[in-house]
């Protein structure tokens, strides 16, 4: 999955989420993936920045001195075959592997457990590429942050300065929902019937739906719904024509 960020300065960053198959995937799948990863990759405009995030099942190790342009000098554990698939990748397209460019502790480096073992790898990365090394401050596992996962969550602190969304002149912007209707049970339970039965038209007409295409369909039906049985909500402040309305009518 991919989204395309309006930073300041009419610059745009790229960010992509990726999830890697596992070792016990067959090499078919992984070079699949990989394939799939390249084309994304190379379609990005050459004058974006681009992060790439996710759990990426792959071990990089320690070995700095081979990779010194896309591994850091704070790896972790040894390398995998699927570590050597991420390393190359890396270098082909210019990213570096930012959790190995700090120096941490293995609690604030290690993202995930193995059951077996009880280690703990470094599986979950975030790639940028070489030339914006310097906008990473820091890339770290969060050890008590609860996410429903066995992977730690991780967090990567950059100086990105995005644009401010302009509203255009002359225009008002939509009044925000009713949302006080809900705490009525006739609105609520009208609200949550609509959504229910329109999700299950959706899911019935869409089984092959990519997941942004099912997002921007399940975002279309909560906001077209809560309209209409919500409405906007009136405003506090009205303006000068509506506080005179009356005495302009007389």
């Amino acid at each position: 999955m991919s989204l395309r960020l309006l930073l300041r300065g009419d610059q745009f960053a790229t960010i992509i989420s990726a999830y890697a198959p596992p070792m016990t995937s067959s090499d078919a799948a992984k070079d699949k993936f990989y394939d799939d990863l390249h084309v994304l990759l190379a379609a990005v405009s050459k004058v974006d920045k681009l992060i790439v995030l996710g759990d990426l099942n792959a071990r990089v190790g320690t070995d700095h001195a081979a990779w010194q342009r896309v591994l850091g000098p704070h790896g972790l554990g040894s390398c995998n075959d699927n570590g050597l698939l991420l390393l190359r990748t890396c270098a082909e397209h210019r990213l570096l592997l930012t959790n190995t460019f700090f120096r941490l502790l293995t609690r604030e480096k290690a993202t995930w457990m193995n059951p077996r073992s009880r280690r703990w790898p470094l599986l979950d990365y975030v790639l940028v590429q070489r030339r914006d090394r310097q906008d990473v401050l820091v890339t770290k596992a969060i050890r008590d942050a609860d996410g429903w996962t066995d992977h730690r969550l991780v967090i990567s602190l950059m100086r990105l300065r995005l644009q401010p969304r302009r509203r255009p002149q002359g225009k008002r912007p939509p009044g925000k929902l009713n949302t006080l209707l809900l705490n009525l049970p006739a609105h609520c339970f009208d609200f949550s019937n609509q959504i229910t039965e329109k999700l299950e038209d959706l899911h019935t007409a869409a089984d092959n739906a990519t997941v942004e295409t099912r997002w921007c369909q399940l975002q279309n039906v909560i906001q077209f719904t809560a309209l209409e049985v919500l409405g906007r909500a009136r405003r506090q402040h009205q303006d000068w024509f509506d506080d005179n309305d009356a005495e302009i009518s007389n």
